[in-house]
C-alpha cells in the first residue's frame, strides 16, 4: 500500500503535515510527504525521511502570476503521483486538491482524504462546485474549523479536525491580581495593524507586550522603533521546546486581528486559540471571528469589537476573573475538541491501514 500526503507549502509552514507524519510514524505507516519550497528553483529533492520537496520559486504578488506558478506546480507533481502509482492520497488544503481534481475524482475516487485547512476561493461558484465534487468522491473530508462548514454544502463525510500541536501546560492559569499584565504573541508574527491598535490602547507601564517568533515583515519593529515603545519586547525565532516556558511568562494570549479581518480569518481557528486552551491563558479575540463564540460561551478571555474601550474591558475582565473557573472552562472545551480529534484520527488510520484500495466505480 503506497500513500502520499500532498501539501502546498514547506514543512515548517504546515503543522498539519507534521501531524500526519507523526501520526503515521507512531503507527508504523509508511508514506511520502510532498512539500513546495517557494524560495528557489531546483530539481525535485527527496530526503531520507520520505519528505519530497518540489523546488519552484513563487514570490509573485500578482494573482495571475501566482496562478501560473500553481499550474507549473501541478505540471510537476501530477506526473510524479501517476508514476509512483499511489494507492491512496491525502490532500492538504483546498487549492492543490482543486488543481488535481480530475486525477483525484477519476482515478482515486474514495481513495483520497480531502483535508481543508483554510478558505481560499470558496465564494467563487466554479471553485465551490469543484470542492463539493471533491467532498462527494473522497473517503472522508476534514475541516480544521467548524466555521468552514458555512462555505460548504452539508455532507455526511465532513469531520472536524484540529491544528492541536500542543501539550498540556504543567502550570496553572495566571494570577492577574498584579501590577503588570503581560500580553504575548507567540508564533508567526502577522496582523501588524491589529497589534498596533492594542499597543496604542494600552500604552503605559501597566501593560507589557511580548512578540516572539518569525516576523512576516518589519512593520511592527519599525513602528516600535519610531514610537519608542518602552512596554514592547520583540523577540525572535524560538524552538518548539521553549514554547511552554514562553507561555508561562504571559498573562493574555494576543489572538486579535480585527483590523485585518477577511472571510478566511473570520471562519478559521488560529493555532494560538489552541495554545490558550492548553497553556491555560485567557485570550484576546476579535468579535468577527468564529472563535469569539467559544471565548464568550466558555468565558475564556476578552472579545474585542470596533467600539471596545480595550483598557477598561481588560480591567473589567481581570476584576471578574477566577483562575479556577477559567481552567475548568478551558478543560470542558478541550474535551470536546479532543473527542473530535479522536474521531478524525480513527478515520485517518482506517483509511491508511485498509489492506486494499477501494476500487473505483
Amino acid at each position: 500500500m503506497k500513500i502520499a500526503v500532498v501539501g502546498f507549502n514547506d514543512m515548517i509552514s504546515m503543522p498539519y503535515m507534521r501531524f500526519y507524519k507523526q501520526l503515521f510514524e507512531k503507527n508504523h505507516i509508511v508514506a511520502d510527504y510532498y512539500c513546495w519550497n517557494r524560495e528557489n528553483n531546483a530539481p525535485v529533492e527527496k530526503k531520507a525521511d520520505n519528505v519530497i520537496t518540489i523546488n519552484l520559486k513563487c514570490k509573485a504578488t500578482n494573482p495571475i502570476a501566482k496562478i501560473g506558478k500553481m499550474l507549473k506546480w501541478k505540471s510537476i507533481i501530477l506526473p510524479i503521483l501517476k508514476k509512483e502509482k499511489y494507492d491512496k492520497i491525502i490532500m492538504l488544503t483546498s487549492l492543490p486538491a482543486v488543481l488535481l481534481n480530475r486525477y483525484l475524482i477519476k482515478q482515486k475516487r474514495n481513495n483520497y482524504i480531502f483535508d481543508i485547512r483554510d478558505i481560499t476561493y470558496e465564494k467563487n461558484p466554479v471553485f465551490q462546485r469543484i470542492v463539493q465534487a471533491l467532498i462527494r468522491n473522497s473517503f472522508a473530508t476534514f475541516v480544521s474549523s467548524p466555521g468552514f462548514r458555512k462555505m460548504l454544502l452539508p455532507d455526511r463525510k465532513i469531520l472536524n479536525i484540529h491544528n492541536m500541536d500542543t501539550v498540556l501546560a504543567q502550570y496553572n492559569a495566571p494570577d492577574l491580581n498584579k501590577p503588570t499584565i503581560t500580553i504575548g504573541y507567540i508564533g508567526l508574527i502577522t496582523y501588524t495593524k491589529s497589534s498596533i491598535k492594542l499597543i496604542e490602547a494600552l500604552n503605559h507601564d501597566r501593560f507589557h507586550f511580548v512578540f516572539c517568533g518569525i516576523y512576516q515583515n518589519a512593520a511592527l519593529q519599525n513602528y516600535c522603533e519610531q514610537k519608542l515603545c518602552k512596554n514592547v519586547q520583540l523577540l525572535g525565532r524560538f524552538d518548539s521546546s521553549e514554547k511552554s516556558d514562553l507561555y508561562a511568562k504571559i498573562d493574555f494570549v494576543n489572538c486579535y486581528y480585527g483590523e485585518e479581518m477577511n472571510l478566511g480569518r473570520e471562519l478559521a481557528f488560529a493555532n494560538r486559540f489552541y495554545d490558550a486552551l492548553y497553556y491555560k491563558r485567557p485570550i484576546l479575540i476579535a468579535r468577527e471571528s468564529i472563535m469569539s463564540k467559544y471565548v464568550d460561551e466558555y468565558k475564556l478571555g476578552l472579545v474585542i469589537d470596533k467600539n471596545t474601550n480595550i483598557e477598561q474591558a481588560i480591567e473589567n475582565y481581570i476584576l471578574n476573573y477566577n483562575a479556577v473557573e477559567f481552567e475548568a472552562n478551558a478543560y470542558a472545551l478541550r474535551l470536546i475538541l479532543e473527542q473530535e480529534q479522536k474521531s478524525a484520527i480513527e478515520s485517518i488510520l482506517n483509511f491508511a491501514t485498509a489492506t486494499e484500495a477501494i476500487t473505483n466505480q
